[in-house]
């Protein structure tokens, strides 16, 4: 029996709400009562629909269990807490109401249970999946600590989810809100295989959020090793002996849980409430840092673990024969795709954006070394080696065509254009930054300041850019769907494989080292049916890749994406991207920069910065000018836009700083 909730009584068990529930200062609203989803220490949770036919869930407290006044006080608590959270990863409070005999909170339904269902069938739960969750309840968590509430009860419980199997942290029964910052809490109440030890035993300086902190810890050990970390088959006060000895283990016969795992837990169960992670240091973890993320969790993980791993490269299913094929004279392979395993994560700590890789790539040796730090369009390397570049690198670098339309052989070409203005051009980052960096500061100064050149253009939304993506950097590398149907492969060893919307030409992409200043990105195409052997395992992999972000990543098609069948040459690829604690940032070979934030809106930034497209939550599609957005009422997207300033700022300054 959880703390805090001993004093509910049989007759809040004995009496059942009508089956037509009626808000009485709202007639015309109605909802009527469906099947019992669960029952709590104060009540009852049904689902329930309104009159529009909209299903959402009802918790009924019986007003027989609110006797006491220190129940009727804890309920009003719940309720003026619960009201004001608004975040989509907390259960939605809609409203609430009373009668003669219970009181009513309309909440939003959460369709695919709890955590605790989850955990309690599949028994433990893949790192890629606790990362998916994990970093769901770390924004919540986040949100509610900025609203100075401390949940008090985080527990697998207490963490719904929806339809679509994302977290939705509920239950406020035991929430506390703070008056002002430094304030503490005293009161013990929690669930015993969760609650912090302060909560139980220091009643002097009482507890604040570290507590849910520790709480997040006790939720990840469970995820994956199946039970809670203090649990005992004797009574609750062996619990609270080993919480306050500090008495777990990691089990021995569980060999498949990483150590980055185990030293993040180590670190949020740590007996002093001070010396825990925030929240902010927990999400740059090496945790999340190194390992894949899925963007997606099918409903069939409630169940069954989902299929994250690529199958085994020792059986490849795609034809291996090497009739009529010519050798790829310029690949040398000296051993297979498992060397690219031994990534590893360079952290800088940057102030005010901390920006971290996904992984740092090791040196090609495969393919074609690159040992130049300049900054080229098909370098794989993560944006942490983006520089400054002078003129002429750049010139050379982003005027070359490689692999015309009409060039379908398995040789490439490499033709570098004049630009006809003589004027070179500086690199995408570069280019966006000081269009963002001249906006912002001109914007400033007012509306009328902001430059004419930054409005010369009717704003076009871009047609290729990133659609769906997958994290395996930590084995493989990025994969990732373009809007035009074709799908890419970011390997590790910085090549790259691009395959057509029509699944069957694909091009392999390498740089080739020219001069001194000048690396240049070649494209060899290549047919599934004729491609040199060397190219097995990666075209394997991009094959699965393929099929996985079709078959099992998220089916819906947005209204700007497309598929073209015709375009089998000159794909566009991802160049680079970069992840810092809030988004991912994509450089495209069509000179795009691309910003997926982790909670799902994009900022896609186009003609050197001056064109602006945002999608939101919903997969809207809005586009303007920067002009537009600076002088128009764009919060959101003057707030994005100023956060990958900050991050393009702090980037170029850390390549600089080492020239």
């Amino acid at each position: 029996m959880d703390l805090g909730k001993k004093n509910s009584t049989q007759s809040s068990r004995s009496f059942e709400p009508p089956p037509i529930i009626k808000p009485p200062k709202k007639p015309n609203q109605e909802y009527k009562r469906r099947k019992l989803l669960g029952e709590g220490g104060f009540g009852k949770c049904y689902e329930v629909e309104d009159k529009e036919g909209k299903i959402l869930a009802v918790k009924v407290v019986a007003k027989s269990s609110l006797r006491s006044s220190k129940n009727r006080d804890k309920l009003l608590s719940e309720i003026q807490i619960h009201k004001i959270m608004d975040h989509p990863h907390i259960v939605k409070f809609y409203e609430c109401f009373e009668d003669t005999s219970f009181v009513y909170m309309i909440m939003e339904l959460c369709e695919n249970k709890t955590l605790a269902y989850m955990n309690k069938r599949r028994q433990r739960l893949t790192e890629a999946e606790v990362r998916y969750f994990m970093r769901q309840l770390l924004d919540a968590c986040e949100y509610m600590h900025r609203c100075f509430v401390i949940h008090r009860d985080l527990k697998l419980a207490n963490l719904f989810l929806s339809k679509d199997m994302k977290i939705k942290i509920g239950d406020f029964g035991l929430a506390a809100r703070l008056e002002r910052e430094g304030d503490r809490k005293k009161t013990i109440c929690g669930t015993p295989n969760y609650i912090a030890p302060e909560i139980l035993f220091d009643q002097v300086k009482g507890h604040s959020f570290e507590a849910d902190v520790w709480s997040l810890g006790v939720i990840m050990y469970t995820l994956l090793f199946g039970r809670p970390p203090f649990q005992t088959e004797g009574k609750v006060d062996q619990i609270y002996k080993r919480i306050k000895e500090l008495k777990y283990d990691f089990p021995g016969n569980i060999n498949d849980v990483s150590k980055e795992a185990k030293a993040l837990i180590n670190i949020m169960l740590t007996l002093e409430p001070e010396k825990r992670p925030t929240i902010q240091q927990i999400r740059d973890n090496d945790f999340f840092l190194l390992g894949a993320i899925p963007t997606e969790i099918p409903v069939s993980a409630l169940t069954i673990a989902p299929s994250f791993e690529l199958p085994p490269l020792t059986k490849p299913r795609i034809n291996l024969s090497l009739a009529n094929r010519r050798p790829l004279r310029v690949i040398q392979i000296g051993s297979n795709l498992n060397n690219l395993n031994s990534a590893s994560t360079a952290k800088k700590s940057i102030h005010p954006v901390e920006v971290k890789t996904l992984a740092t790539r090791p040196e090609n040796k495969l393919i074609n070394p690159v040992t130049s730090n300049t900054e080229t369009i098909s370098t794989q390397a993560p944006l942490t080696s983006v520089s400054a570049i002078n003129s002429t690198r750049a010139q050379n670098i982003t005027n070359a065509v490689v692999l015309n339309h009409n060039n379908a052989a398995s040789t490439s070409t490499c033709v570098a254009k004049k630009d006809p203005s003589n004027k070179a051009r500086i690199g995408v980052l570069e280019s966006v930054y000081n269009t963002l960096s001249t906006a912002f500061d001109k914007i400033s100064e007012g509306k009328e300041s902001l430059p004419q050149v930054f409005d010369d253009k009717s704003p076009t939304t871009p047609l290729v850019f990133i659609s769906k993506w997958m994290d395996y950097t930590n084995k493989y590398g990025l994969g990732y769907q373009l809007t035009d149907g074709s799908v890419g492969v970011n390997f590790n060893d910085k090549t790259t494989l691009i395959m057509s919307p029509n699944g069957c030409n694909f091009e392999y992409i390498y740089s080739n080292k020219t001069s001194a200043n000048c690396i240049m990105p070649i494209r060899k195409p290549y047919t599934v049916n004729d491609y040199p052997q060397e190219l097995n395992k990666k075209l394997y992999l991009l094959q699965n890749f393929r099929n996985y972000m079709n078959e099992v990543l998220p089916k819906i098609s947005p209204t700007y994406t497309f598929v073209d069948k015709n375009r089998t040459h000159n794909m566009e690829f991802l160049t680079k991207y970069k992840r810092t604690p809030h988004a991912v940032l994509f450089r495209l070979s069509n000179r795009l920069l691309q910003v997926n934030f982790f909670d799902h809106e994009k900022i896609i930034l186009s003609e050197e910065g001056r064109v602006v497209t945002y999608i939101d939550e919903a997969r809207g599609i809005n586009t303007h000018t920067i002009s537009e957005i600076l002088r128009g009422d764009y919060a959101t997207e003057k707030n994005r836009l100023k956060y990958v300033k900050d991050v393009l700022k702090k980037l170029i300054e850390a390549v600089n700083s080492r020239k």
